[in-house]
């Protein structure tokens, strides 16, 4: 999942947020219990579920290399976990229910190193270990206990079923991709044909204003690209919707672009087209994606399509 598309800037906090409304959903039947962190901790754990699943999650307060990002992991891992076998912390969690923990899951944004599994491997091992030489834990952890690593990617699919359900989660496409993109390297038959199909809409009265246009939609073309190539590979069922509405009015527009027989009806036209794509696209993908990001792909579809001479202004 790629957390820059979450429409709001991460922190530890927002993270926090985001996982523990994504188990809320998830665990909804399994009696899901959330423990606040004010009153003497939250004890190594975010929250809770009835079936034996505890988690926590932590989210690096600042950029680290690798190493340090790891040992910022371990550490975290140990100390969380730590708690789960301290006995007055085991007396607190089980006053709230707590009991047969299976699964401590660890929920960060990426994991790069697999020093962290094999960490969390033997941290399950020594907890089990622990089972048989303190009795406090014999109806606290199950004999099965295993640390789990959960990461953003994990978690795609429940947070586009959480943005369904809630306008703050739904996902910003707008910044993506991250990096500036230099439309100077578009192909040039696409460029020719951006500029020609531009053209024959505008007209050549405003030279600058066309230029301006040209360099927004080849741009868009090239993001447009980018995003798709994405949708497809990390979001499947929302790049499936997007694509069948893509089909759908990519023949309806070009019927339409073909019928037109008079160039001075083509600004009108292409506004037309522009307004009743974006109506489409807010029809059907506005329970998942914001409303900036249903206007940013319209501009970087129709991009596409004027580049690939889908859109037949004469």
């Amino acid at each position: 999942m790629n957390i820059e598309f979450i429409a709001h800037e991460i922190d530890g906090d927002k993270w926090e947020k985001i996982v523990v409304d994504i188990y809320r959903y998830k665990y909804e039947k399994f009696n899901h219990i959330e423990i606040p962190a004010r009153y003497r901790g939250d004890g190594g754990i975010e929250g809770f579920t009835n079936h034996g699943i505890v988690y926590q999650c932590y989210y690096p307060d600042k950029k680290y290399d690798d190493d340090s990002l790891y040992e910022h992991y371990r550490d975290k891992m140990t100390k969380d976990l730590n708690k789960i076998c301290d006995n007055e912390n085991v007396k607190l969690l089980k006053s709230m229910g707590l009991k047969h923990v299976c699964e401590w899951h660890f929920v960060i944004p990426k994991n790069l190193d697999r020093r962290l599994l094999i960490h969390a491997n033997t941290k399950s091992i020594e907890i089990q270990s622990e089972l048989k030489v303190n009795k406090n834990l014999v109806d606290f952890i199950s004999p099965k206990f295993t640390v789990v690593i959960k990461v953003a990617e994990d978690l795609k699919l429940d947070y586009i079923k959480l943005a369904k359900h809630a306008v703050e989660y739904k996902l910003s496409l707008v910044s993506y991709p991250s990096e500036d993109i230099d439309y100077t390297l578009c192909d040039s038959d696409k460029v020719r044909n951006i500029e020609k199909k531009l053209t024959a809409i505008m007209g050549c009265d405003n030279p600058e204003e066309l230029k301006d246009l040209i360099e927004i939609f080849i741009e868009a073309y090239m993001k447009g690209i980018e995003l798709l190539k994405m949708l497809r590979l990390d979001y499947t069922e929302l790049f499936e919707a997007l694509n069948e509405l893509i089909v759908t009015y990519k023949n309806n527009f070009k019927i339409k672009t073909l019928l037109n027989n008079n160039k001075s009806l083509n600004n009108d036209l292409f506004i037309k087209i522009m307004e009743e794509f974006e109506d489409a696209l807010s029809s059907k993908l506005s329970n998942v994606i914001n409303q900036e990001s249903i206007a940013e792909l319209r501009i970087d579809i129709i991009g596409m399509w004027l580049a690939d001479c889908t859109l037949r202004f004469k």
